[in-house]
């Protein structure tokens, strides 16, 4: 049984009624036994109803049917990130309260939901399979027809969508650790005009926590830390907030002031909720720092980070801050590498990143990578299983394997797979898909090449005329771990173990040397020269010829 979205319904401790039926269904027919109670029925059968009240978003509507407070709805959805899918955890505190197969069939049945039906039919009073007469198999395939319009559940409103999403939030969450999150009223934190919800949407989700040893910041402080979040302080902007440089305790940090929307608010809460508990638990050296929180002013909550000035790697390897030579590459892969190890062999369950690229690498004044944005990881499987399934798949599309996107097989190996791509990426700088390309994906197209000198010729020129047996290993390795077949990628443990290579750690030929500012404005382009030089003590570092990029 795979964890997270397993509900582990065998091993309740739950009374036991003689419950089960045996009924004859026609003359000449073999006997068949009935279940009257949830927790009687095979786990299979309800990890695949499971399954589709996820994938259809159904699950919220019947929690409603089975009489859910509002409040035990949110919880279910916040304690899927902990505990598996929020069906899961709906069928299963049903289970617990001794719901009956026959309640949650016509319950799916007021749903018009007959793919459910039809997976726990065999469970059911034959007598009531009569309500799936009107059922057709375009509907069955494709969940609820278009004709049909279920009123709503008791206890629930006609609101759908993200209106229902964020009506479900309501209340107090109680976390593991004992510490408590508010859910703060819409009316604390949305400007009432321009609201993109109707006045019955009472609850609007954000946080309000004490999560151990984060720090709890006044946003006054960080107000001065940024001169008044002042526009000449913005490092980047992202689809959740701003980034700005600021100086908080005589130290350079980043400050992401976090965006408040109401049609994402669910989604919202959900990755910050994530980040702060994976930052809390994990403290690495190749894991980016988080030093605290400021939520006394809802509407402009932010997260304090470590500051980065070496940029992200995404900005090196397409030339917006100067390029990374052989060597330093090298030091990029291995503390990358280093950081998933981290997460891969927690105790217990190991965590996946499930978002790897280089814009989530960022770089130290040394050059020495951390891992960022925590806000879509997840528990992977526990240590007897290969993968667990989730009920919804996030991620930049083009570095997740195929089992991932299509099956929604969650495990480690889901960021070997795009921590490969990467490593074609530092290798050669093409994009990891291209229109223009006859193989659109990188790394099909790296492995349709017939020999090591046609995969040459794709070496990056901007990484020096030296470190082919870098470039060789990180292609050879990229390829590895970007396998289509999962059971062909290397664990994290085998890959770190051959980017320590002696090979790796060779003086590369010609490279470029490093230099000693991160300043973008101190890069400048004349015609085929680029020269890095230092404004701040006006000496020029280098200069070099620009090499025609392919």
């Amino acid at each position: 049984m795979s964890l997270g979205d397993s509900p582990r319904l065998s091993g309740m401790a739950l009374p036991r009624p003689n419950s089960r039926t045996t009924v004859s269904s026609s003359p000449g027919s073999q006997e068949r036994t009935r279940y009257r109670y949830l927790h009687e029925v095979p786990f299979t059968v309800l990890h695949e109803l499971a399954q589709h009240l996820n994938a259809d978003r159904k699950w919220p509507l019947l929690a409603g049917y089975m009489k859910f407070t509002n409040t035990e709805i949110g919880n279910f959805e916040i304690a899927s990130l902990r505990d598996g899918g929020p069906a899961q955890m709906v069928l299963r505190t049903y289970a617990q309260r001794l719901g009956t197969t026959s309640r949650i069939f016509k319950y799916l049945h007021k749903m018009q939901y007959f793919i459910g039906m039809n997976i726990i039919k065999n469970y059911v009073d034959p007598s009531l399979w009569g309500l799936l007469e009107g059922d057709n198999s375009s509907e069955v395939t494709s969940g609820v027809s278009e004709r049909y319009r279920p009123s709503a559940p008791p206890g629930m409103s006609r609101a759908t969508g993200r209106e229902a999403e964020i009506n479900n939030m309501n209340g107090l969450i109680q976390l593991p650790n004992s510490n408590r999150i508010r859910v703060m009223s819409m009316a604390e934190i949305l400007p009432r005009s321009g609201s993109l919800l109707h006045d019955n949407a009472q609850r609007f989700n954000f946080l309000d926590i004490d999560l151990g040893s984060i720090e709890k910041i006044p946003h006054a402080d960080l107000a001065e830390a940024t001169q008044g979040f002042n526009e000449q302080k913005i490092l980047g902007r992202g689809g959740f907030g701003i980034v700005y440089r600021g100086y908080w305790k005589y130290t350079d940090v980043a400050i992401k002031k976090l965006k408040v929307s109401a049609s994402r608010s669910l989604e919202h809460v959900r990755q910050v909720f994530t980040e702060l508990k994976v930052l809390e638990k994990c403290r690495f050296d190749n894991i980016l720092n988080l030093y605290g929180v400021s939520i006394d002013k809802p509407d402009e909550a932010c997260l304090v980070y470590q500051f980065m000035p070496g940029g992200s790697l995404d900005d090196r390897l397409r030339r917006k801050t100067p390029p990374l030579n052989w060597s330093q590459r090298t030091v990029v892969a291995r503390g990358t590498a280093r950081g998933l190890n981290f997460l891969h062999t927690l105790p217990g369950t190991p965590l996946v990143h499930g978002d790897i690229k280089p814009a989530n690498i960022l770089l130290d004044i040394n050059l020495e990578p951390k891992l960022g944005d925590f806000g879509l990881t997840r528990e992977g499987p526990a240590n007897d299983q290969t993968h667990r399934f989730v009920s919804r798949v996030h991620g930049t599309r083009c570095y997740l394997p195929e089992e991932y996107v299509k099956d929604r097989r969650l495990s480690p190996k889901v960021d070997v797979y795009s921590f490969g791509l990467v490593l074609l990426e530092m290798a050669t700088c093409l994009k990891i898909y291209d229109e223009r390309r006859p193989i659109k994906k990188l790394n099909e197209y790296i492995r349709s090449l017939r020999n090591d000198n046609e995969r040459r010729e794709h070496k990056d020129p901007y990484g020096g005329e030296g470190g082919l047996p870098t470039f060789d290993i990180f292609v050879e390795l990229g390829l590895r771990c970007s396998a289509l077949d999962k059971k062909d990628r290397p664990d994290m443990d085998e890959i770190l173990g051959i980017l320590m290579n002696e090979r790796l750690s060779q003086n590369c030929e010609g490279f470029i040397p490093g230099y000693l500012c991160y300043d973008p404005q101190c890069v400048v382009i004349n015609g085929a020269y680029a020269s890095w030089s230092c404004v701040c003590s006006d000496s020029v570092i280098m200069t070099i010829r620009l090499p025609q990029h392919p």
